[in-house]
C-alpha cells in the first residue's frame, strides 16, 4: 500500500509494515456512493456493501463524479522483539468518474526501544520527514481522534513478543485506569509506560495496587479535544523509594499523597495513622472532630470499615450537640451502624428545626389575625401552618411552597384569598413585605382579577391603618 522506500528517513524506510488486512479494515470505515437514475448505475467502489456506510444519489448530467471526500485517521501498533512502533495513517477518499480511490499517508510515527524514543511527522510533500509529532488540527492532540482497529487485548498480547515490556501485566494497567475517574488511551500513555516500565513492574509484583494506579495516571482532555496524561511525579515516587518503603506499599490501596499524608499527621500529632485511614481523615482539621479519651486504633478500624468521611462525622456530632445529645459513650461516638446513626440525627434536628418555626410562626400569627377580612366578593385567610402553604401551591401549581422560611422568619406575609362564597376553595395567593404587595397570583402564576387587586389593596390599606406588621 506504502512504498516506505520513497522516504527520507532511515526509521520511516526500516519501519515495521502494516499487513494489507489492515488498509482493507481502515477503508470499511469510508461509505460507498451510488448514483442512479431510470437507466444507468454508478457504484463507487467494489467492496461489500455490509461493511460500509451506503449513499445513495440520484444519477443526472449534474452529477458530481469527481471530488475530494472524507478523511480519517488510523492508528496501527507494531511489534518485535527489539521495538514498538505506533504508526498513524491519514486516509483520504476521493473519486474519479465516480469510482473511489484513497490516498494513505504516514501522518505521526514513534517509535519505541530500550535506547531510544523517536517522534516523527510526515511534511506535507509526503516524502520528508521532521521530529515531533503533528496535530490532527487547531487545538487538537496528536492522538485526539483515531481508530484503533486492533483490539486492546490483542495489542497486549502483541507486548508479550517485545523484551522491554514482555513481563508488564497491561490487563492490570487497563483496569488501574478503569478505577479512576479518567481512561484508558494507550499511545499517549505509552511514552511514561514504556520509560518506567521496571518501577510499574515492581509495584504489580509486590501488588501495591495504590502505587500502581498513581504510577498509571490516566487521561484529562483539555482544550478542544486534546488530551494530556496525568500521573504521579515522578521525581518524588521513585524506584528507589518505592524499594525502601516495599513493605508499607505492599499488598495495599495507599497511594503516593495518601501517604504522605499520613505521616504528615503522624509527625504533626505523635500519634501512629493507619493506612487507609487517611482516605476519610485527611489533615489536621479533619482529626479535631474525634473524641478526646477514646482508643484511637479502634475509632480508625471503626471508621475504615464504615467508611465514614470526617465531613460525615463532623455533621453528625454537631447536629447531637446541637439537639443537646452528650456525645459520649460508644453507642454514641461509634455507632454500629453510623449511616443509620447520621440519617437519625439528620431527621430529629429537622424536627427540632420545624418546631422551632412552628413556634416562631405561631406567636408571629396572632399578630396577624387581623388580616383575615372579608372585602367584596373575597375573604382574606390566613395559613394557620406552614404546611398549608405547600399545599395551597400543589394545588394552584405555583412555588408557595418554597416560602415556609420566609414566612416563618417575618420576612415576607402570606394571605390566602377565597371567594366568600367557597373558603375553602384556592384561587389566589397573596404576598406582602414591607408594606407592599409583592404578588398576586392564581392557577399557574396567573395574575388575578382587577377586583380581586382592589380587594388586595384595601386589606394592605386596613393593615396599616390598624398597624399590623406586614
Amino acid at each position: 500500500m506504502i512504498d516506505f522506500t520513497n522516504y527520507n528517513n532511515e526509521h520511516i524506510k526500516n519501519a515495521l509494515r502494516p499487513p494489507k488486512s489492515f488498509f482493507t479494515e481502515c477503508f470499511k470505515k469510508f461509505p460507498i456512493y451510488i448514483w442512479e437514475n431510470k437507466t444507468d448505475k454508478i457504484v463507487s467502489s467494489e467492496r461489500t456493501q455490509k461493511d460500509a456506510k451506503v449513499i445513495q444519489k440520484r444519477l443526472t448530467k449534474k452529477s458530481k463524479l469527481d471530488f475530494w471526500d472524507t478523511h480519517d485517521y488510523f492508528l496501527w501498533v507494531g511489534v518485535s522483539k527489539k521495538r514498538v512502533e505506533f504508526q498513524m495513517y491519514r486516509i483520504q477518499q476521493y473519486f474519479v468518474n465516480g469510482q473511489e480511490y484513497f490516498d494513505a499517508s504516514l501522518y505521526n510515527f514513534e517509535k519505541f526501544t530500550e535506547k531510544e524514543h523517536i517522534r516523527l511527522s510526515g511534511s506535507y510533500n509526503g516524502i520528508e520527514y521532521v521530529p515531533g509529532l503533528k496535530m490532527l488540527g487547531v487545538f487538537r492532540g496528536a492522538y485526539s481522534d483515531y481508530w484503533l482497529l486492533q483490539s486492546l487485548e490483542d495489542v497486549f498480547k502483541r507486548f508479550k513478543k517485545n523484551d522491554a515490556l514482555k513481563y508488564l501485566d497491561f490487563a492490570k494497567i487497563k483496569e488501574s485506569i478503569s478505577l479512576s475517574k479518567y481512561f484508558f488511551c494507550l499511545p499517549t500513555m505509552m511514552p511514561h509506560i514504556y520509560k518506567y516500565r521496571a518501577i510499574i513492574e515492581y509495584a504489580q509484583k509486590i501488588n501495591a495496587r495504590g502505587i500502581h494506579k498513581d504510577l498509571i495516571g490516566g487521561i484529562r482532555y483539555g482544550s478542544g479535544y486534546s488530551c494530556t496524561h496525568c500521573h504521579a511525579h515522578m521525581g518524588k515516587l521513585t524506584f528507589k523509594f518505592l524499594r525502601t518503603h516495599k513493605n508499607v506499599f505492599k499488598n495495599s490501596d495507599e497511594g503516593f499523597e495518601d501517604y504522605k499524608i499520613r505521616k504528615e499527621l503522624e509527625k504533626a500529632l505523635g500519634i501512629k495513622l493507619l493506612q487507609e485511614f487517611t482516605r476519610y481523615f485527611k489533615d489536621v482539621e479533619d482529626l479535631k472532630c474525634i473524641p478526646k479519651g477514646i482508643k484511637l486504633i479502634r475509632f480508625q478500624n471503626w471508621v475504615i470499615k464504615n467508611s465514614v468521611k470526617a465531613y460525615e462525622y463532623r455533621d453528625y456530632r454537631n447536629m447531637l450537640e446541637r439537639l443537646g445529645v452528650a456525645f459520649e459513650g460508644d453507642f454514641r461516638i461509634m455507632p454500629k451502624n453510623f449511616k443509620q446513626a447520621h440519617a437519625d440525627a439528620i431527621k430529629a434536628y429537622n424536627n427540632m428545626k420545624d418546631e422551632i418555626k412552628k413556634q416562631g410562626y405561631h406567636k408571629r400569627l396572632q399578630k396577624l389575625l387581623g388580616l383575615e377580612q372579608t372585602i367584596g366578593n373575597y375573604t382574606f385567610v390566613l395559613p394557620k401552618e406552614l404546611q398549608e402553604l405547600k399545599e395551597e401551591g400543589k394545588i394552584l401549581s405555583h412555588c408557595v411552597g418554597t416560602y415556609a422560611d420566609r414566612v416563618a422568619s417575618g420576612e415576607t406575609v402570606i394571605v390566602f384569598v377565597r371567594q366568600k362564597e367557597k373558603v375553602d376553595n384556592p384561587l389566589y395567593t397573596l404576598e406582602i413585605s414591607d408594606g407592599k404587595i409583592v404578588q398576586l397570583r392564581g392557577n399557574k402564576n396567573k395574575d388575578a382579577s382587577e377586583d380581586a387587586w382592589k380587594a388586595s389593596e384595601k386589606l394592605l390599606s386596613f393593615a396599616k391603618k390598624h398597624k399590623i406588621a406586614v
